[in-house]
C-alpha cells in the first residue's frame, strides 16, 4: 500500500495533517524503517506520530544540533550507527541494512563482491524509435538537473555543439533530452548555438523507458548531475559528467566495478584543487560549475569517443 503525505502542505495544514495523522495511526504499523543517511527534521518528526513499537533510523551524517538528539530519543526505538568516512550510496545503504539485520536477528553481511550493474530492458519498439535514418552514431546532451546551481550554463552546452559539430562534421547526431521542464533550456541551447549546427531537441518527448532507449544507442552521454547520467552508467554507455562535487563519493564518480563503460566527472576547478589535497568534505558554499569550460569538456569528450 502506498501512502502519499505532501510535507509542505502537512507542515502548514493543520487539518490535513490531523487526516493523516489518524489514517496512519488506524493502520496499526508494527515497524518504521527510515533508512536515509541526510538527516531531514521534518520527515523524522512526522515518524514520532505513528506510534509503531519498533521505529529504526540512521545515525546519519553525525550532526551535532539539539534536534537530533531529541528527534533520536523521541522518534525511534533504535538508532544504527554510521561511519563517518564519505561512502557511496549503495555501500551506505548496505551499511544501514547490515547493521538492521544484525540487530534484529540476522546475520550481518560480509563485504563480499560487488553486484554486476543492473541491465534495464529496453522494448525494440523504443529502442527503434531513436534509431537514426542514417544509422550515425549519437551524442546526448542532457542540460536539466533538478537544482539551478547543478545545471551547467546554457552558452557552455551551446559552444560545446558548436566544437562538437566543428571537430565531427555529420558523422555524429547531436541530440538534446530532457524532461518538458528542460525543454526552455534546450531551445536557448539551440538559438544559441546557431542554425549551423544541427542540434535535436527531444526534451519532453521521452518517458523513462524511452530516455533509456535513447541513451542505450547512445555513443556518449555528456549530462549534468542527475539521472540521465545514472542511467546511462547501469546501460553500459559512455557518460562524461559536470557537476560541483559537493558531494564527491556518495553519487559520483561510481566505484570501477560498479560501470561497464567509461564515466568521467569534471568538477569545478577549486574543487578539483582541494580533492588533490585530500579534502573530499562539502565545501561552505556551492562550488560555480560555470568554471568548468567548454573547452575541458570538449577535450574530454572527444578522448571518450576516441576511446570507444
Amino acid at each position: 500500500e502506498l501512502l502519499v503525505v505532501q510535507f509542505g502542505r502537512f507542515q502548514t495544514d493543520l487539518p490535513y495533517r490531523a487526516e493523516v495523522l489518524r489514517g496512519i495511526g488506524a493502520a496499526g504499523y508494527g515497524e518504521v524503517i527510515y533508512p536515509l543517511h541526510v538527516r531531514e527534521p521534518a520527515v523524522e518528526n512526522f515518524l514520532r506520530f505513528l506510534a509503531a513499537p519498533v521505529r529504526v533510523g540512521s545515525q546519519g551524517e553525525h550532526r551535532a544540533e539539539p534536534w537530533f538528539q531529541v528527534i533520536d530519543q523521541e522518534a525511534y526505538s533504535r538508532v544504527l550507527p554510521t561511519t563517518p568516512d564519505v561512502l557511496f550510496e549503495y555501500d551506505r545503504n548496505g551499511e544501514f541494512f547490515g547493521h538492521w539485520r544484525a540487530a534484529f536477528g540476522g546475520v550481518a553481511d560480509g563485504p563480499g563482491a560487488r553486484q554486476p550493474p543492473l541491465h534495464i530492458p529496453v522494448a525494440a519498439a523504443e529502442a527503434a524509435r531513436f534509431r537514426d535514418p542514417a544509422n550515425r552514431p549519437v551524442i546526448v546532451l542532457f542540460p536539466g538537473a533538478s537544482a539551478r546551481q547543478k545545471r551547467w550554463p546554457v552558452r557552455h552546452f551551446a559552444q560545446l555543439a558548436r566544437g562538437l559539430h566543428q571537430h565531427y562534421g555529420p558523422r555524429y547526431r547531436l541530440v538534446l533530452a530532457g524532461s518538458p521542464a528542460d525543454d526552455e533550456h534546450a531551445r536557448r541551447i539551440q538559438q544559441a548555438a546557431g542554425a549551423a549546427v544541427p542540434l535535436e531537441n527531444l526534451c519532453g518527448q521521452t518517458s523513462l523507458l524511452a530516455l533509456a532507449a535513447l541513451l542505450g544507442q547512445a555513443s556518449l552521454l555528456i549530462s549534468n548531475d542527475t539521472v540521465a547520467a545514472h542511467l546511462a552508467v547501469q546501460l553500459g554507455t559512455p557518460c562524461l559528467v559536470v557537476l560541483m562535487g559537493e558531494n564527491y563519493g556518495k553519487f559520483f564518480p561510481y566505484p570501477p566495478g560498479l560501470h561497464q563503460a567509461p564515466c568521467r566527472c569534471l568538477f569545478p576547478p577549486i574543487m578539483e584543487a582541494r580533492f588533490a589535497q585530500g579534502n573530499f568534505q562539502p565545501p561552505g558554499h556551492d562550488p560555480a560549475i560555470a568554471s568548468i569550460t567548454p573547452e575541458r569538456v570538449l577535450a574530454a569528450a572527444s578522448e571518450l569517443l576516441a576511446a570507444s
